[in-house]
Parts: structure tokens; sequence; C-alpha cells
């Protein structure tokens, strides 16, 4: 890369030095460990403490948190995609216990990641080892994805992005195509549905714009395996989406109000660097678009009509209707996500286009980024916080359906009822009659029971269904009350009870339906690996040694 930087252009040059200074001011960020306080941290922060330190405690995959809502509990993943979770457990494992530390740790891999991915991407497609390398960072470091970081803190949607590139990537052998496709739809379905919903979309949109039929059973089964693969997760989710005020997901005015089209919110007067790298992400790409020798190039060149999309996608009004066409549109909850698309194309004509004019979008990318890094570089130094709340208020949408579809009264609940103790006599009650907690695990709660006559009892839990109280191998019903905490009509006597979070069927299927696909997954992996080293050892020349005689 050294020869390619000594015959490179002064342009070109001053392209990669901005964008590599901004890629390592972008990474200093986290190994300084910015104040998470963007639009989710209170979420993030809330869900890389208590699934790190469950999974401490021993649960592998923690879908109940505790903690949430006031000591309430919640289900959250369930629904929740878990492997940026998982990750994070292991720095929690090595001793990393801040849930910021946690947040900067997982998220500084997952852009390096990305930077990877990319990279192999982008030298597919004939790029220069130094412009390939420009390119990466451009997709894993500018203008919407410092955003996405650093304003947003959409932690599992960046992680998403690492995966993207490899569902893009070409091979002239079937099985490594496979292979590949299979590894990126799983990373993507087990970080964030929402992007790999758009994933979906955008690949069908690719491969019909360059009219790579024979791609479409590739990438076909390997979404088959992606979707066995990631089961443990997909098929509870799905299974009890309603179980939950879902529709929470989808509250969001689209053409109305800041929390739809970017555009509009600028003229509206929203003025953020979320809406202004957004629509720097959007002004890039219609600049690439409006260069005379990409005209002709329209046809089959599925870059170019990818970008065409993602802007359509972005444009108020216009584009809304389309929104609730597509079926599952509007779980993608908001339109400036097609940048991410938007800077993966970008990144994907740069290096094909070694011209002033796609240099000078890029520095304008990365100048754009570095201001917006300058002015939120003050918060490293005033570290303004946003400590875990104190009642752990989880995403609404994660409350049970037996709880308020408000979420200000499941506030107000939750801020009322959180100094209960953990279990509470309901009605009149003798002098010495009692339930107390003897023990309590992430899964298990035990109680001594002493009544004199049959009482109502309500737990500190709000009511999930597979939240089951045993007394001995007897089970007694639990049933919500009107608030959404879990209740019970205990008999008169002295004995112990046990509240138990059992594994449902849905999670024994996905479990099962995991284990099938990982293993077809492992057996296509050792298949290409094995024609991999085949043919690299086919194509190593034969050396003739000769001796003298």
């Amino acid at each position: 890369m050294i020869d390619e930087w000594k015959s490179s252009s002064s342009v070109m040059r001053l392209t990669f030095a901005l964008v590599f200074i901004v890629s390592l001011i972008s990474i200093l960020f986290g190994i300084l460990n910015y104040p998470v306080v963007g639009h989710d941290a209170y979420v993030h922060l809330n869900w890389l403490d208590q699934f790190s330190s469950l999974r401490e405690q021993g649960v592998s995959y923690p879908r109940w948190l505790p903690d949430s809502f006031g000591g309430f509990g919640a289900p959250t993943f369930y629904f929740y995609a878990p492997l940026v979770y998982w990750v994070a457990s292991l720095f929690y494992s090595i001793g990393i216990h801040s849930p910021s530390l946690l947040y900067q740790a997982a998220q500084v891999l997952f852009s390096l990641a990305s930077v990877l991915t990319s990279f192999i991407l982008l030298r597919q497609m004939d790029g220069s080892r130094m412009r390939s390398l420009l390119g990466a960072l451009v997709y894993s470091f500018l203008s919407y994805r410092f955003c996405d970081v650093y304003i947003r803190d959409a932690l599992t949607e960046h992680a998403a992005l690492a995966f993207l590139p490899l569902i893009f990537m070409q091979f002239t052998d079937r099985l490594h195509s496979i292979v590949v496709y299979a590894l990126g739809w799983t990373g993507l379905f087990l970080t964030n549905l929402p992007t790999a919903y758009i994933c979906v979309i955008s690949v069908t949109f690719v491969l019909l714009a360059r009219r790579a039929f024979r791609e479409i059973p590739l990438q076909g089964i390997s979404l088959l395996i992606a979707i066995a693969a990631s089961a443990v997760y997909l098929f509870p989710a799905f299974a009890f989406r309603g179980l939950v005020h879902q529709r929470h997901l989808f509250d969001l005015p689209m053409h109305t109000c800041q929390f739809g089209f970017v555009i509009l919110d600028l003229f509206q007067g929203h003025f953020d660097w979320l809406r202004i790298l957004s629509v720097a992400t959007i002004i890039a790409a219609v600049l690439l678009l409006l260069k005379k020798q990409w005209a002709g190039g329209w046809s089959r060149n599925g870059w170019v009509w990818l970008i065409a999309l993602a802007v359509f996608m972005q444009i108020p009004f216009i584009s809304a209707p389309v929104w609730h066409i597509f079926p599952g549109m509007p779980f993608v909850q908001f339109s400036w996500r097609w940048n991410v698309i938007l800077l993966l194309a970008i990144a994907a004509i740069y290096v094909k286009n070694d011209s002033s004019w796609s240099n000078s979008i890029i520095i304008g990318l990365a100048l754009i980024t570095l201001l917006s890094e300058l002015t939120l570089s003050r918060n490293i130094f005033s570290r303004p916080t946003l400590p875990i709340n104190a009642y752990r208020m989880d995403a609404p949408e994660y409350a049970p359906k037996w709880a308020s579809n408000d979420p200000n009264e499941v506030i107000a609940i939750t801020q009322r009822r959180m100094s209960d103790v953990q279990a509470v006599l309901l009605g009149l009650t003798m002098p010495d009659d009692s339930v107390f907690l003897i023990s309590k695990s992430p899964t298990e709660w035990r109680f001594k029971v002493r009544l004199s006559r049959e009482t109502q009892v309500r737990f500190h839990q709000f009511y999930w269904p597979y939240w089951k109280l045993y007394r001995d191998s007897t089970e007694i019903t639990v049933m919500p009350d009107p608030n959404g905490l879990a209740t019970s009509l205990l008999p008169a006597g002295q004995y112990e009870i046990a509240l138990r979070l059992e594994r449902s069927k849905s999670e024994t299927a996905g479990s099962t339906a995991s284990l099938v696909g990982l293993g077809i997954l492992a057996i296509f992996l050792a298949g290409a690996g094995y024609r991999w080293i085949t043919k690299e050892h086919e194509e190593q020349p034969v050396q003739v040694v000769t001796r003298n005689m």
C-alpha cells in the first residue's frame, strides 16, 4: 500500500488522511469512554448491566430482566436480539463491569469488524488496497455511523452493520457463497431485526437490478440456514409478540413530526447532529448519482439503484405510503436507518470511481463528521452523566400486555410500588399471617408461607405466563391484577412455595432448530474450507528438482 500512496494524487492523499483522522478520533472517543448519553442510552446501559450480570450468575440466555421497571421485571430478551450482549458479557467476565465501558468495548470491536468485512467486499470490486481501506473507513466511521454510536447510541444497529457487507460479496464457488451469506444473515438476525429487514429488501433489489437470477437460490438457501441458526432467538420472539405492547414500535407518525423523515425535520427546525449527519449522507449519495459517467451505467449497476431506493425511502410524504405497502416496513421505525445502505453504496461506487469529484464528496462527509466530533468532544471533559435510572425503566414495548398500555402509567406504578416487599398480603389478614422471601435467584423465588385462611398475595413482579408458582409439585394458579402485577390465591397453612421461570415450548424448539442450523452451517463451512485448501494446493506450481549425477 506504500507504493499506492506514492503513486496516488495529492487529492487522494488528502482524502485518505482526513478520513483516517476522523476514524481515529471516533475510535478514541470509545477508548476515552465517551459518556453514553444518547437517545437509547438508558435502555442499553440497563440491558448491558443486567444481561452481563445474569450471565455471570450462570444464566446462559437471560431472557427475563428481573430489575427492569423498578424490579417488577421485563421479558426484554424474549424479543430483543442477544448477540451484542453475549459479546459484552465476555468483556464482563474479564472484569469490565461498568455498563458504559461495556458499551464502548462492544462498539469499538464491531467497528473494527465492520472495517474488515467492508474492506474484503471492496477489494472484491477490484479496488486498490488504499481505496478499499478508505472506503471501509468511510462505511465504518463517517457521518451516520458516527451518529449511530455516539448520538443515537444504537448499539445493536451499529453491530449489525459489521455483517452487512457479507451478504453482498460474490464468489465463483457456490458453496463458499452460501457459507458467507449464511454467516452474514445469521449475524444480522441476532443483532438487529429492522436492519435485517432493510437488507432483505436491498439484496433483492440489487439482484434484480443486476439480473443476477442465479444468485437468488444461493441467497435463499443461506437465509434458511440463518433462520434455523438464529431460531433460539427468532422462534420465541415471533411466538410471543402478542404478549407485550409491541404496537409501541409503530407509534411513530412517519410524515408529520421529528420521529419520521430527517429531511422534513430540518425544514421544521429540528436541528441536531442526527438530522445533519443523516441529510449529509443523503446529499453525498445524490451527488454521486449526478456524476455524468454514471448516467450510462444504471441498467445493471445494483449500487446505483440501491442509492436511488435508499434516498427515495427517506423523502417525506412521497415515500410514506410505501412504508405501509410493504408488510413489516413500519417495523423499521425510522427512515434514517436507510443511511446504512447509502454509506455502503457510497463506498462501493467510490472505490471504482477515481476522480476529484468523488474525492471531494468523501472530503465533505469527513469534514462534517469532524465538525460533529469536535462539537461533541466537550462531553469527554464535562462528562454529563446518565446513570442507570433507579427505576431501571425499560423500553415501553417490552412491558407485558397485562400492564397498562400507557407507558407513563407503567412508570407511575413502578415508582409507587417499587419499595413494596416481594410478596404483599391483600385483604383482611390475621396478625401472624406472613409470606416472606427466603431465597432468590434470577429464575426462582422461594417463600415461606404462614396463613390462617385462604389469602390473596401480590408478588413484586409483572405477570408473565412462564413464571409458574408451585407448592411442592402442585402448581398454584397465578393471575394478573388490573395493574399487570402477578397475584395468586394461597391456601391456609404453613408451607414453602417457589415462583419459577420455566422454559417455553418455543424456546425448546428454537434451541433444537439452532443446533440443527449451526450443524448444517458447520458442514457447509468445512466443505468450503476443504475446497479452498484443495484449490490452493492445486494452484501451487510444481517445483522440479534436478540433481547432478
